[in-house]
């Protein structure tokens, strides 16, 4: 039998503290008296040291009822930053965050993807030019997500595969040699699913598909991303969909992705834009009407494919679900459930966050809640 030293149970209560504040907003130390089994005084010891750290901050004070008013303590949220970054073939676009997960600047820049030791630099300028102008101490901010497109190796270190950008073997040395702070490399889908959970702590398993330039995928497993060994869980975008099919970007023949990203959706209907297709799709252009309902099928029997190895809820995200209308969800639910493996197959799609720069958020969010499990433990998912 496992028993709790001094300092774990200490640490413990500074956890129950801080996480009630925290998930509180605001509390004053009788109401963190009332909510916990913690005695006040030793609450009083807390809330000094979590002042000091810098976490919380006095903040006024309660109504009196006749008495001595209460000091209220609240959760400093930007007692620490993370920052996001996503990289794309024309651009490269950085979001930064505080502890709550709010949006506190943005900026994105035009540049031209080369990989090349110009492009890194200028990158390397572009972040550290942004932490700067963000007007807090270096040492409160967490780190520098790096959202790419392509599968990061098991350490962390390198792209194994980055295919769409031609940077397979990318070290994330190159990124964060000039960069002020800790950086990371991660799959864009996989930080896409990061935010996908913030967003909705009661998904518990999900295979996760952002439909956009490029389809991605990423498990949700207990409640956490699951990643596999190799870093590799989820990419079903690579399942073979049509045998000799059409050409994918990694150099097979028919891929998911190469019948349901943006480009698929859009071949042969004269649109140029993803708006612009469903407008005339959902206004009855038979052309678009008849291009949404072969894509919805392509994606059924990918969902199909996935269920086969994954029983669990599909999520849907992307620009594509976004602008997708509750009638289209119904038709990808009837088309996969006619060719369901299992007449007994119990399982939803569903629309996922779709927020706009998702897999940004996420990245930074790797950052992000690693710190609060760190600082209040499990109260962090409450």
């Amino acid at each position: 039998m496992k028993i709790a030293t001094t300092t774990a149970i200490k640490e413990q209560k500074r956890q129950l503290v801080l996480g009630h504040i925290y998930h509180h907003r605001h509390s004053s130390r009788q109401e963190l008296g009332q909510a916990l089994p913690i005695s006040l005084p030793t609450i009083t010891q807390n809330l000094n040291e979590l002042e000091e750290t810098g976490l919380i901050r006095r903040s006024g004070f309660l109504d009196s009822n006749g008495g001595r008013r209460a000091q209220v303590y609240s959760f400093a949220a930007d007692a620490r930053v993370a920052v996001g970054v996503e990289i794309l073939g024309g651009s490269i676009a950085l979001q930064a965050y505080d502890l709550y997960g709010k949006r506190i600047a943005g900026r994105t820049h035009m540049i031209p993807y080369d990989n090349g030791d110009e492009y890194y630099e200028a990158v390397s300028r572009h972040v550290n030019d942004f932490t700067a102008c963000l007007g807090v101490d270096g040492s409160r901010i967490l780190g520098v997500g790096f959202a790419v497109q392509g599968i990061v190796s098991p350490d962390g270190s390198h792209l194994t595969f980055g295919k769409i950008l031609g940077n397979t073997g990318l070290t994330l040395d190159r990124l964060s040699e000039r960069i002020d702070h800790p950086c990371r490399l991660i799959h864009d889908s996989h930080a896409s699913a990061i935010a996908e959970l913030w967003l909705n702590a009661n998904i518990t398993n999900a295979t996760c598909v952002y439909l956009d330039e490029h389809v991605g995928c990423a498990v949700i497993s207990g409640g956490r991303i699951d990643e596999g060994e190799n870093l590799r869980n989820g990419t079903c975008e690579h399942m073979t969909l049509v045998i000799d099919g059409a050409e994918c970007y990694c150099g097979q023949r028919g891929c998911m992705d190469a019948y349901t990203s943006r480009k698929a959706l859009l071949a042969e209907t004269g649109r140029d834009g993803l708006s612009d297709f469903f407008t005339h799709a959902h206004g009855g252009d038979p052309v678009c009407a008849r291009r949404l309902d072969e894509y919805l099928t392509y994606l059924a029997y990918a969902i199909k494919n996935m269920r086969t190895v994954l029983s669990s809820d599909i999520i849907l995200g992307g620009r594509i679900a976004y602008l997708m209308s509750d009638d289209d969800f119904a038709v990808l639910r009837d088309k996969t459930a006619a060719i369901a493996s299992f007449p007994d197959d119990r399982f939803d799609i569903i629309r996922g966050a779709c927020s706009q720069g998702q897999n940004i958020f996420g990245a930074a969010l790797s950052y992000i809640k690693p710190f609060l499990d760190q600082e209040i433990g499990a109260y962090s998912r409450q």
